[in-house]
């Protein structure tokens, strides 16, 4: 188990929205799998789908 303290972050500007939140949707990701490289690109869920709030209005 690792506990610690982040100290700092840093960003580029262009990875910044109009909100000046982080989008990661605009660092083209990689991932590594078996000796091969794929793209990400597509979201296609999020954390906590299954239980999330319906949006229906009364």
């Amino acid at each position: 188990m690792f506990i610690s303290e982040v100290l700092s972050i840093n960003a580029d500007e262009e990875y910044i929205d109009k909100k000046g939140a982080f989008d990661i949707s605009k660092c083209n990701l990689i991932a590594y799998a078996n000796g091969k490289y794929f793209s990400m690109g597509k979201q296609v869920g999020k954390f906590g789908y299954s239980v999330q709030k319906s949006n229906k209005q009364k």
